[in-house]
């Protein structure tokens, strides 16, 4: 009997073991799904609050399209899809939606999500546009690329183009979910637009006022009159190609062929040599006469007021360009084309100056050295002009590079600064974060407002730095700014953002450490001296801490020390009631 008693107590043992056993591994999968949706949780608010559209998309269907498709790589898909249209929009519309954030709603215009979503299901935010992008896209998923980033043109629901630099994660065929992220650069590409289309119109000019030049050369320096009619056909056709060209003048009321081109291949010189019409012929375009604007039909053959005779009926575009000297017509250049659309009301804005350099040289040979010392002004603008061209592109240019170089170095702060992160994560830090993008922001629209783009004034630029500092929600009350410089100190901007930066973070670690009871002065004194620049910054705190190692404020001090290196200088702390920190760096 006892040793039944002792195997059934054995028995109840072992239970109490594996009972025992079971409890702590649900104790273990309890908290490992406790940290799971904390971790899920934290994921979805970054997902949900952030600032970048962000797509979490299955791309399992279209991985099916591609494997039909006769395709081994990128290069052969881009190819193939830039041709069949059909199968690109069905791949992107098999992009299955899992999950979109909220900023994506705002970015697009959507009143919520639903509304977003169907709007994207009905095809209004997709634009041929955008094709090129998503070729790209599926081009990197064929190839194995982990991601790919591209550019997108697409329409917000108002029907407002939107431009967005797409960056896409892509985990592998039947791996997962693909994670795209979207910033809006419609204002960058428009600002980037506009700067090209600038350049190109400055070109257009520059290259108009060369043929302009060189037409004004020819007309005026020579006084022999067949020349000159010679000249202003030759010339013309650099301006606006033609097929036929003549000249009239007025002899005897009537509109007389002096020269002419081209009418040989029509088998209608003769018919052009003999012409004489009086002005009253000329129909509609009498008015242009008159007023001595360029006429412009585009159509002759269904243009009203203009005559068809058999010998010049291949005339299907037309350009009149009148000369008139002294609120007189004396002559008028025909230039003509045998097909349709030759001729835009562009070229009008091509051709007015050419008209004026043409009637001058036309009247009278005594205005020669006039229009020579014109060609002299003319010549000195056009030398203006691309110095001027030449100056903004280079500050262009290096504008686009220092934004890219900043933009760069606000990634490392956030890399440095995200070792500090924990579950318990302290807000001053996203704050600190927000300071310093804003600092050097501050720089970029000093830069824009400047008027040499190089350079912005220390002094001003420190007063609003330190206003921004007052609206966070670590400043606190009573604290003073003193600032002792001149007004007149500019800094280079290679050198200004670092050096802001490393201000910004002085005036933030006094705000944080250095006044614990109550609030102090913090005082910033510049000065100049043999080719150099020295900033002594002072609080009246409790001093820098004797161990700095174990000092809260030695992040901030560490990127100080890291910024003045950036900048050629060097930077010493001590205490001297309160904490005192001079950076010397030499006027680049």
């Amino acid at each position: 009997m006892n040793n039944i008693n002792k195997k059934d107590q054995n028995k109840i043992d072992r239970l109490k073991e594996i009972i025992e056993t079971k409890k702590k591994e649900n104790r273990q999968l309890e908290l490992q799904k406790k940290r799971i949706k904390e971790q899920t949780l934290r994921y979805q608010e970054i997902f949900n609050n952030s600032y970048l559209s962000i797509w979490e998309e299955n791309p399992s269907e279209v991985y099916k399209i591609m494997e039909s498709l006769p395709c081994n790589n990128g290069k052969e898909l881009s190819y193939f899809l830039s041709s069949n249209t059909e199968t690109l929009i069905q791949m992107i519309s098999q992009l299955t939606i899992i999950g979109i954030n909220s900023y994506t709603v705002i970015l697009f215009g959507a009143s919520n999500k639903t509304d977003f979503l169907e709007t994207l299901k009905k095809g209004q935010l997709l634009t041929p546009e955008a094709f090129p992008g998503f070729i790209k896209i599926f081009a990197a998923m064929i190839d194995k690329k982990s991601y790919v980033k591209t550019e997108i043109t697409t329409n917000k629901k108002n029907g407002e183009k939107l431009k967005l630099l797409v960056t896409s994660y892509i985990p592998g065929q039947g791996n997962g979910n693909m994670l795209i992220s979207m910033m809006d650069i419609t204002k960058i590409k428009d600002r980037e637009d506009f700067v090209r289309d600038s350049i190109i119109m400055a070109s257009e000019q520059r290259k108009r006022s060369e043929v302009l030049q060189s037409i004004l050369l020819t007309l005026t320096y020579s006084l022999n009159r067949e020349k000159i009619l010679n000249a202003i056909l030759l010339e013309a056709k650099k301006i606006v190609p033609y097929s036929t060209a003549n000249i009239r003048l007025l002899q005897n009321e009537k509109l007389n062929v002096v020269a002419s081109v081209g009418y040989e291949n029509f088998e209608a010189a003769d018919f052009i040599k003999q012409s004489s019409i009086s002005t009253k012929e000329f129909g509609d375009a009498e008015k242009y006469l008159d007023t001595g604007t360029i006429n412009i039909i585009a159509d002759t053959n269904v243009d009203p007021g203009w005559k068809v005779f058999p010998e010049t009926s291949f005339i299907r575009g037309y350009i009149g360009i009148p000369f008139k000297w002294k609120g007189e017509i004396s002559g008028l250049l025909s230039l003509d084309s045998d097909k349709t659309g030759t001729f835009l009301e562009s070229d009008i804005e091509k051709l007015e100056p050419f008209a004026h350099a043409v009637t001058v040289a036309l009247q009278s040979s005594h205005l020669f050295e006039t229009i020579k010392i014109e060609l002299e002004k003319r010549k000195q603008i056009e030398l203006s002009i691309k110095k001027s061209l030449g100056e903004k592109e280079i500050l262009l240019k290096e504008i686009h590079h220092r934004v890219k170089n900043n933009l760069t170095l606000i990634m490392s702060l956030i890399n440095l600064q995200s070792d500090m992160l924990s579950n318990n994560i302290n807000p001053n830090i996203f704050e600190g974060l927000k300071q310093r993008i804003y600092t050097i922001s501050l720089v970029h629209e000093r830069l824009y407002n400047s008027k040499n783009l190089s350079s912005i004034e220390l002094k001003s630029y420190l007063i609003d730095l330190t206003s921004s500092i007052r609206t966070l929600s670590l400043f606190k009350e009573g604290i003073e700014f003193k600032m002792n410089m001149k007004d007149d100190i500019e800094i280079k901007s290679d050198t200004l953002i670092p050096l802001a930066l490393l201000l910004n973070e002085l005036i933030i670690n006094s705000v944080k450490y250095a006044f614990p009871n109550e609030p102090g002065i913090i005082s910033i004194d510049v000065s100049e001296e043999d080719g150099d620049y020295e900033i002594i910054f002072k609080d009246n705190g409790i001093g820098i801490p004797e161990d700095r190692e174990q000092s809260s404020s030695q992040m901030g001090l560490f990127l100080v020390e890291s910024l003045v290196a950036q900048i050629d200088g060097s930077v010493s702390f001590h205490n001297d009631e309160g904490a005192v920190t001079t950076i010397i760096f030499p006027q680049k």
